[in-house]
């Protein structure tokens, strides 16, 4: 497929999608200050049980469409949308993602003006449908809830500067190259979100292929969007999960990314340290942590079973 240049393409990878949430993504993306003539807006139907209409989400937009993935999971959307996708840049929007309305045209310019920088995002706002229990607060973070106060940039896996997949924004070529390498790579395809599955790496490792290519990743307090979360995301249930899935996924990323260094795991995490924590720390972080610990081992002990198998 023919790239054009300075063209942007706005991707919303969705299975299942909430009726009134995804309207007001829709609506949002209606108020875009950028002419239509300098986007796309295509929307990968990740085999949701109601088929996404057409007619009810892109008719509006003269080039709008609307194709349907089959293969579950986050990945597998993401690298159809690569291939469907015409811009020179691309922007992901999650089917929870309220952007602003000057968010593709600041995105562009921020590509425009820093050639170097290939892989960004933005302040994300939260909207909770109920308020967050006090329990929770520490681990809201790991739900993409996070304004900033400045702009951050790197060409290292910095935390600060690293995007997450919620109004990620990459250039074509760092998405061409993340789409090869992962193609027939199973383990970092499984990084990824798919059915109640709750890992969340495939965002981070898409974005350091940028620094790959010895180009910069960074966030943008200029570009702003809100994510709505669900009261069903501010479970124990839910939480416990999550925070266990993204343990799992840093151990995976340190593995096929040796200069990787997760900002939490460390290996000075003693024994010592997890019983402290145990005794100290309340019931709900005793649980998160343990969540965490058996999600790290059983990552850990299926990377030693891979290498075997590979010797």
């Amino acid at each position: 497929m023919t790239t054009l240049p300075h063209f942007i393409s706005v991707i919303i990878c969705t299975h299942n999608p909430r009726t009134g949430v995804f309207e007001r993504v829709i609506s949002a993306l209606q108020k875009q200050d950028l002419p239509q003539e300098n986007w796309e807006l295509i929307i990968i139907d990740n085999r949701s049980e109601k088929p996404i209409s057409a007619r009810d989400t892109v008719s509006w937009h003269q080039a709008g469409k609307v194709v349907r993935e089959e293969l579950i999971g986050v990945t597998n959307a993401r690298l159809r949308a690569i291939k469907e996708s015409r811009g020179e840049f691309i922007i992901f929007v999650d089917d929870d993602n309220v952007l602003d309305p000057n968010y593709v045209s600041t995105a562009k310019t921020i590509f425009s003006e820093r050639p170097y920088m290939a892989a960004f995002g933005g302040s994300l706002m939260p909207e909770y449908e109920v308020a967050p229990p006090n329990w929770s607060k520490p681990y809201l973070e790991y739900l993409a809830c996070s304004e900033i106060p400045q702009d951050y940039w790197s060409n290292f896996d910095w935390k600060w500067a690293t995007p997450c997949g919620a109004g990620l924004c990459i250039r074509r070529e760092v998405a061409e190259r993340y789409f090869h390498e992962i193609a027939n790579d199973p383990l970092r395809r499984s990084l990824d979100r798919s059915g109640k599955k709750l890992s969340s790496g495939g965002d981070i490792d898409l974005a350091l292929t940028a620094t790959d290519m010895n180009l910069g990743m960074g966030r943008f307090k200029a570009l702003r969007l809100t994510h709505i979360i669900a009261r069903e995301r501010l479970t124990e249930e839910y939480l416990i999960g999550l925070y266990a899935g993204v343990g799992q996924c840093y151990v995976i990323l340190e593995s096929i990314r040796p200069r990787y260094k997760s900002p939490e795991r460390s290996k000075t995490a003693s024994w010592a340290r997890l019983i402290w924590h145990f005794f100290t720390d309340s019931r709900i972080d005793r649980k998160m942590l343990l969540a965490r610990r058996r999600a790290e081992a059983e990552a850990i002990a299926a990377l030693h079973s891979i290498k075997q198998g590979n010797q």
